[in-house]
């Protein structure tokens, strides 16, 4: 998170608050919503400067996935 600081309007200051509203909904056990704050923060993911930055956040979403095995 502290690599997502920005001016409002840039990928990385929408990501991150994508972000805290998919840890928001998780905590409020809302886990529909919760999902949906996650597959719009990885839709912003290719738009972000850097790619390691990018790596980094793609495994993080990636490690929230539902198991469905």
């Amino acid at each position: 998170m502290r690599n997502l600081e920005g001016e409002t309007g840039t990928p990385e200051a929408l990501l991150r608050e994508h972000l805290e509203s998919a840890r928001f909904y998780l905590l409020g056990c809302m886990p529909v919503e919760y999902l949906f704050s996650l597959k719009l923060a990885r839709d912003i993911v290719p738009h972000l400067r850097g790619k390691g930055l990018r790596e980094v956040v793609m495994d993080f979403l990636q490690s929230q996935e539902p198991d469905t095995t």
